[in-house]
């Protein structure tokens, strides 16, 4: 885990994970459905981009499978965030894994695409 507390911006990755119709079964099973956000536009499945701003204000690990059940996984470590705020539209960025900063030219962008 990482020490990183407070404003994080949120990266969506470039494709959906192989394993999206096994977290649809798992969800199912449940006897939930995945979220709907209610989010529409070009930010609603934009892939390979920033989406969106957040509180980071805690991470854990260890769940017992009662975090999220039906979506988070046990021994992994969990993101807690909150006052997301989606951005006005999705800003291009390659994404790398743990947290890392972005160039200044999409940091401008994403200042851009700030809700006001």
């Amino acid at each position: 885990m990482f020490s990183h507390r407070g404003l994080t911006l949120i990266h969506a990755g470039q494709r959906l994970a192989d394993n999206y119709p096994m977290v649809e079964a798992t969800f199912a099973g449940a006897g939930r459905t995945i979220p709907n956000l209610g989010v529409t536009g070009d930010t609603a499945w934009a892939f390979g981009a920033i989406i969106a701003v957040g509180d980071l204000y805690t991470a854990h690990r260890g769940c017992d499978g009662s975090c999220a059940p039906g979506w988070a996984q046990r021994g992994q470590v969990h993101h807690l965030f909150r006052d997301v705020r989606l951005l006005t539209r999705p800003v291009p960025a390659d994404g790398r894994l743990g947290l890392w900063t972005p160039e200044p030219h999409v940091l401008a962008a994403v200042e851009e695409a700030m809700p006001r």
